[in-house]
């Protein structure tokens, strides 16, 4: 699917709308939209472009930009809406804006968290870590865990190592580290697997 495909399909997403019901309102051919949405067009003439922005109230870069388009910004808005919360200002949490879209297609569940200073060996202090549930963890991966704490459960992000019937939780930092955590395994509680991050220069 081209960039334009994916910028009109997020549209009809948004706007609950078939094909037909699009095609219709921009005055074209059903084949004419499915050909944008699959990419054997991937170009829109000038004239059409036009008539959709002005339709739907959209400004070109939201048809035309991987970066800034509809796609990019429903699945920004869809992550944030679902971004996971720390407790008050302890351990990681989430920030309020993030820029990344094609982590998103390998990702597509993933949420992201802020990290302090407690990972810096492997993960700088204000950088976002993408957490996704879907990747398997295994012994020696990055995750992200909840943990008991003062106020009920916090998300921390620790190196794991998974015994039979243990798992040790390892932080790694250039500072003081917190302690090391051991628990058992029937109560742990692994949200997901740390799979990239963006620095804190990039933030937007």
């Amino acid at each position: 699917m081209s960039v334009i495909g994916d910028n009109i399909k997020a549209l009809r997403s948004r706007e609950g709308l078939t094909q037909q019901e699009f095609a219709d309102a921009i005055h074209v051919t059903r084949e004419t939209v499915n050909k944008w949405e699959s990419g054997i067009i991937e170009a829109l003439r000038e004239h059409n472009a036009q008539t959709i922005c002005e339709r739907f109230g959209l400004t070109p870069d939201d048809l035309k930009s991987e970066t800034r388009g509809l796609s990019s910004q429903l699945r920004l808005q869809s992550l944030q809406d679902g971004r996971a919360h720390s407790d008050a200002g302890k351990g990681p949490k989430a920030p309020a804006h993030f820029q990344s879209d094609a982590i998103w297609l390998r990702h597509p569940h993933a949420f992201f968290v802020e990290m302090d200073s407690s990972m810096t060996r492997v993960l700088p202090a204000g950088s976002l870590a993408v957490v996704d549930p879907d990747t398997p963890a295994s012994s020696g991966s990055l995750v992200a865990v909840d943990v008991p704490g003062e106020e009920g459960l916090s998300m921390i992000v620790r190196r794991m190592q998974r015994g039979s019937t243990k798992t040790l939780l390892s932080a790694e930092s250039y500072e003081e580290c917190p302690d090391d955590l051991v628990i058992d395994n029937a109560d742990l509680c692994v949200r997901g697997t740390v799979v990239w991050y963006q620095p804190p220069r990039e933030l937007a």
